[in-house]
């Protein structure tokens, strides 16, 4: 499938139903996260014998610290210098990707072909189709590859010349990114940190609240034995006069 093609939907030449739905609700939920990490997203891009590479870094929406790799492989087909005009195979470390999307990219032949990159992901999801989540097998975009497409041509205006002239000279075999084994490890600790500031946090709340709330009964009730005390006083006063 042609770059040009992709942007336009995956599935440019089947009705998928909702489309139009799908890539709002992604529009919309990209734009939220760009406004938030913005500065987070990366990419960079690299020329080898065969293909040239963008690889995007796109920060996790839930946890800090994360930032998935998602690859762009752009083959020249024919003699068109466009690269909007080659032909296109992506990979993503992401769970979505892994679990959902995969199988289906590589059945329709949009999977990267560099086996350093594949290897980066379980063969399982290659081979095995997607139970729960896309079960029906649709050809969809996957939100990490979206987000990824989207800072490129939309927040970055990513051309031909601009990926091509600053292109790195590597080998094929050279190719690589975070495995997703690797990256879920980092994930894991990062989430259990994260949890913990959370529950600090939100423990110092509840404790500033017990605070206020204590010193707000204090001072009611000191109050409340001053206007008794003073009242006493005056009733005092009252009766010597």
């Amino acid at each position: 499938m042609l770059l040009r093609d992709f942007l336009k939907s995956p599935n440019i030449h089947k009705r998928v139903p909702h489309i139009t739905e799908i890539k709002r609700t992604l529009d919309s939920n990209f734009k939220k996260h760009y406004n938030k990490n913005g500065k987070k997203f990366k990419f960079k891009s690299y020329k080898t014998d065969k293909s040239i590479y963008i690889i995007v870094k796109v920060p996790s929406e839930t946890v800090d610290g994360i930032l998935y790799d998602i690859v762009l492989q752009l083959t020249k087909k024919g003699s068109n210098e466009s690269i909007f005009d080659y032909d296109i195979g992506i990979i993503s470390n992401s769970p979505s990707f892994i679990y959902q999307h995969a199988y289906v990219y590589k059945q329709n032949k949009i999977i990267t072909t560099n086996r350093n990159l594949l290897n980066a992901i379980p063969r399982k999801s290659l081979i095995s189709k997607p139970t729960i989540t896309n079960s029906y097998q649709v050809l969809l975009y996957e939100k990490t590859t979206f987000y990824a497409l989207k800072y490129l041509f939309e927040m970055r205006k990513v051309n031909s010349n601009m990926v091509i002239e600053s292109a790195i000279n590597v080998e094929e075999r050279d190719m690589q990114i975070v495995s997703f084994v690797d990256l879920m490890k980092r994930r894991k600790t990062l989430e259990k940190r994260q949890n913990v500031k959370k529950d600090k946090k939100k423990n110092k709340k509840i404790t500033k609240k017990e605070n206020d709330s204590k010193y707000t009964k204090e001072s009611t009730k000191t109050q409340k034995t001053f206007t008794k005390t003073k009242t006493t006083n005056i009733t005092k006063r009252i009766k010597k006069k």
